[in-house]
């Protein structure tokens, strides 16, 4: 897929509010930004750091359209997924322009994405809120129904989408979250901190 392509598919998307910034702009009014006007682009499981072109497409519309896209600081989640070396280095230079954006980067990527009892993966999601470093941590989770209709789309995962359900509608689990020193964000505060000059 062509720059141009992945523009195109992006403006079907949502053609009224997506215009490449001016080079003269650095960042989009905030304060008038709802959530429409603030998308973000995702690599689902991680496909667009696989390729070099996909990588460099991905952050090229994040900076083109003052995008929030998921780039961790810390490689080691992308490590996990096996990412060659090569893109790992692209990924750093990467990490430096959109620092130079003011786009959000998140610290760090964390995943359970295991087939487990219901009581391990509690305990698994209960240590890595009980130990999350300093800085912006995306907890991904996959939350499903174990119904007909889920296991219609992936046999595979239904268990694993209906206990991460199950385990972040807890009430013990919603508890400790609420109780400990985490602040919960979207990703439109999360830009919006990232393009706000602080006081």
């Amino acid at each position: 897929m062509s720059l141009e392509t992945a523009r195109k598919l992006l403006r079907l998307v949502s053609p009224s509010r997506l215009t490449p910034r001016s080079p003269k702009i650095t960042t989009w009014p905030v304060s008038s930004c709802t959530q429409p006007e603030c998308p973000g682009l995702d690599s689902h499981m991680g496909t667009l750091f696989m390729r070099p072109d996909l990588l460099d497409i991905y952050v090229r519309l994040g900076l083109d359209y003052n995008l929030q896209i998921l780039v961790p600081r810390d490689t080691g989640f992308l490590r996990q997924l096996n990412v060659e070396g090569a893109v790992i280095s692209q990924v750093d230079n990467s990490i430096a322009t959109l620092q130079q954006q003011d786009l959000p980067l998140v610290d760090r990527v964390q995943m359970h994405y295991q087939r487990d009892s219901f009581s391990r993966k509690k305990q698994t999601y209960l240590n890595m809120i009980r130990t999350v470093p300093t800085g912006v941590t995306e907890i991904i989770v996959h939350c499903g129904i174990a119904d007909a209709e889920l296991r219609s789309i992936t046999n595979y995962s239904t268990g694993i989408r209906d206990g991460d359900r199950r385990v972040f509608t807890d009430p013990s689990v919603i508890s400790e979250i609420k109780q400990s020193d985490l602040n919960l964000l979207t990703w439109k505060q999360f830009h919006h901190m990232a393009t706000v000059p602080a006081e």
